[in-house]
């Protein structure tokens, strides 16, 4: 599923109750800290029980991030930003955070795991060898392995940062948005699996404790497991309780109203209602979370959209893709590919009609690739030409960035003169010309819906008009909702061309491809804190029920279409031979001469006697005769 609607960010300058609360929370917590501590460090018996090494070392750990992380995020609270704004600085106070959160998750889980052996099996560590496999080395790994973990990543990693200083992470660490393979690792093995080990291994002590109880009926041994026991459970406890709301935190800071609605109203239902009915895993992929700046160095942004949204209609089994569209038509960058035919007549066109230099810039950004067939001209990476780009320096990092936007705006604009030229001119097509000036979002619309042979069935369209809009452009979110410029005296205006290629997709191109009971069209009113659940609960509400109920249908239609295709014994076997007919093609190679005399055989059409294909095992029988009946169909109506 793809969502085409820009992401808002809800960002207040100032947060007197996360700030309050935090205060509060850590000014009780050093007395407790320090406390706790020396009565453990004091007590021989105490810091030498193997049960509190753990402890021990969750005190530290937490007390390093009492005196770094969290001074930080007081200071992010209080003032709405991160100060001082460097790329160190925000280096740090990343990594600081989840090395120590991460290891602290690791040590609870491998305490659960290893509160079982100190409680049912204690004579394992009488051995010096045995501890030191069984309890030192495992602690140790849970302290440096993320320590090196987060080292590599986050200050190594071949990839490039961004940096957002009103962002309660001063920095978007890139490796979770360059390798899905590492965004998936970091959010199963250092998130579900530790929360999934650490609730089972406490749930499993808790039964055998308690089993132990009613089996021995010995009254010291289970006081002293008992205690064991409600100081994992306390520990834990207390942990989840002051990290989980952080979390959801997070989780609803930047986005829409519509998402956090259907997050909480509508994709766990539809997750339901596939597994239990068809038992389909029902997934959404959202296109406005975690893809970089369109202005970030790869210039790829445009192609991972589009190579999602083509996952998405390979894989799905019913509805593959819906848009919510409103009055923001989207970003419209450079194009980082184009092929070598269209830009030599816009080159030449510039080079022509241009005397500032349009045409050295081009050539400058732009290089000839011929490994691709057909040849195309590709835009250079950001810091291969303006390498401050990503330097440690803030001000020249920025410096490099506003440069970077005056020589795209520069290159976008006279790409796009000279297109306009070339059309009239007959020198390109319609399709060429479009490519320079459609938005981000239409292209998605272009691959997901105009293009798809079975867009009735399986896409889906959800229109918001905010009836109002052009009447409150001065309101400080109203740029977040519609495109707009500015004059030179500042004030806003609508982004008439943007506006004009917008309602052409909305009210045009959409409603030529798609059924009327495929959109859905809603009418709201601005208010001052833009669209929000407070104010415009009904619309979300009708909105969530609307969806629910499309996306439902489509499932049941598809899945029907299929199970009916499925139940007719010789369709079956017609399909079944076809799969295996493409599989053994698409690895065919040579064997020209048998596939001539084959060829040979089925045109003769006064040949009756059977063809026999025959050989040893292994020898390619199979493949021949399906690349013969995969090709067939051409030998007959050519």
């Amino acid at each position: 599923m793809n969502s085409t609607t820009t992401v808002i960010n809800s960002f207040s300058p100032f947060h007197p109750i996360q700030f309050s609360i935090l205060l509060f929370l850590i000014i009780c917590s050093i007395p407790c800290f320090i406390f706790v501590f020396y009565q453990i460090l004091s007590t021989r018996a105490l810091y030498r029980a193997l049960n509190n090494h753990v402890l021990i070392l969750l005190l530290i750990s937490n007390s390093i991030q009492t005196v770094t992380d969290i001074p930080l995020r007081l200071s992010y609270y209080y003032t709405g930003k991160i100060l001082p704004f460097t790329v160190s600085y925000c280096h740090f106070y990343y990594f600081i955070d989840l090395y120590l959160f991460t290891t602290c998750f690791l040590l609870l889980a491998w305490a659960s795991f290893e509160r079982h052996i100190l409680i049912f099996h204690s004579q394992i560590f009488n051995r010096y060898r045995t501890r030191l496999i069984g309890h030192y080395i495992p602690l140790s790994f849970c302290i440096i392995y993320p320590l090196i973990y987060y080292i590599i990543f986050i200050f190594f990693y071949p990839c490039e940062n961004s940096y957002d200083p009103v962002n309660s992470y001063c920095i978007a660490i890139c490796y979770l948005f360059a390798s899905p393979v590492m965004a998936l690792y970091e959010q199963i093995v250092h998130g579900f699996a530790l929360v999934f080990l650490i609730f089972i291994f406490n749930l499993s002590l808790f039964f055998r404790i308690l089993h132990q109880k009613n089996r021995m009926g010995r009254q010291m041994t289970w006081a002293k497991n008992r205690n064991m026991a409600i100081q994992l459970f306390s520990v834990c406890f207390l942990f989840f309780l002051t990290n989980g709301g952080y979390f959801l935190i997070l989780l609803g800071q930047d986005t829409l109203a519509e998402r956090d609605s259907l997050i909480e109203n509508v994709f766990l239902k539809l997750k339901d209602y596939c597994r239990q009915k068809y038992g389909l895993e029902f997934q959404y992929v959202d296109m406005r979370w975690g893809i970089p700046n369109e202005s970030s160095n790869s210039h790829s942004e445009v192609q991972t959209c589009l190579n999602e949204i083509e996952i998405c209609k390979k894989y799905s089994v019913a509805t593959n893709f819906i848009v919510l569209l409103s009055h923001r038509y989207g970003s419209r960058p450079t194009p980082a590919i184009i092929p070598a035919t269209l830009f030599n007549i816009l080159y030449e066109r510039i080079r022509l009609n241009s005397n500032d230099g349009d045409d050295i810039l081009l050539s400058q950004w732009y290089r000839l690739d011929t490994n691709r067939i057909p040849a195309v001209y590709i835009l250079q990476s950001t810091s291969s030409i303006l390498s401050n780009i990503n330097s440690s320096n803030i001000d020249e990092m920025k410096q490099a960035e506003k440069e970077w936007k005056r020589i795209d705006n520069r290159i976008r604009t006279c790409l796009r003169r000279a297109a306009v030229k070339c059309l009239e001119q007959g020198e390109i097509n319609q399709d060429q010309y479009d490519d320079f000036f459609i938005s981000i979002t239409e292209k998605e619309i272009l691959n997901g819906i105009l293009t798809a042979s079975d867009a009735n069935q399986r896409t889906l369209c959800f229109l918001r008009e905010i009836d109002d809009i052009h009447e409150h452009l001065l309101d400080s979110k109203a740029s977040k909702y519609i495109d707009v410029q500015y004059s030179k005296t500042g004030e806003p205006i609508v982004d008439n061309e943007a506006e004009t290629l917008l309602n052409n997709l909305k009210y045009n191109r959409l409603p030529s491809k798609l059924q009327s009971s495929n959109i859905f069209s809603y009418k709201v009113h601005w208010t001052s804190n833009g669209i929000n659940r407070h104010d415009h609960s009904e619309y979300l509400t009708q909105f969530n029920n609307d969806f629910y109920h499309a996306v439902k249908q489509q499932i049941d239609q598809c899945v029907k279409s299929r199970v009916l295709i499925n139940s007719n014994p010789l369709e079956h076997e017609v399909m079944e031979h076809a799969i295996q007919c493409k599989t053994y093609s698409t690895k065919f190679h040579s064997r020209v001469d048998i596939l001539n005399r084959l060829k040979e055989y089925i045109l003769n059409k006064n040949e009756h006697r059977a063809c026999v294909v025959y050989g040893d095992s292994g020898c390619g029988k199979t493949s021949v005769l399906a690349k013969t009946s995969f090709e067939v169909r051409i030998y007959i109506y050519i």
